[in-house]
């Protein structure tokens, strides 16, 4: 009987995230967030590496965004390293994955940041990262400004 009503138990479950999953999709909305695409200059400070700049380019991948809800490609140039990954937004709040094009390097990680749009008008990006593999384990600070 236990057996009975945990495969019971598992089949509903099933059936209600993928009834939810469906009607989610069909809420899809025209993205009326934020759009932070753009060219960016970068300044930081990194664990291993110290020091640094770099140049972010954010792209918004309408398709994939929606309401209020931002998806963006990103780009990060740091002299002869190049990252590639995705930005998602909520308002001033952003997330973050990226990872070196030369995957032979093991250097990926996530980052948390912040959205703000300064006096002189051009937004600001303050982020904290995290790479769990890079030079056994880092995380930096930095902060990109709109060109």
């Amino acid at each position: 009987m236990k057996i009975f009503s945990a495969v019971l138990g598992t089949a509903f479950f099933v059936l209600a995230t993928s009834s939810h999953a469906a009607s989610t999709d069909a809420q899809r909305k025209p993205f009326t967030g934020t759009d932070i695409s753009g060219v960016y200059a970068c300044v930081g400070n990194d664990a291993h590496d110290g020091d640094f700049t770099s140049t972010m380019t954010l792209s918004l991948d309408k398709k994939y965004s929606s309401a209020k809800f931002g998806s963006f490609k990103v780009k990060v140039e740091a002299g002869p390293v190049t990252y590639t990954g995705s930005i998602v937004s909520n308002g001033t709040q952003l997330a973050m994955d990226f990872a070196n094009t030369d995957l032979s390097k093991n250097d990926f990680g996530v980052a948390l940041a912040t959205l703000s749009s300064p006096a002189k008008g051009k937004f600001e990006i303050k982020k904290f990262y995290y790479q769990p593999q890079y030079m056994g384990g880092s995380n930096g600070f930095e902060k990109c400004t709109l060109k």
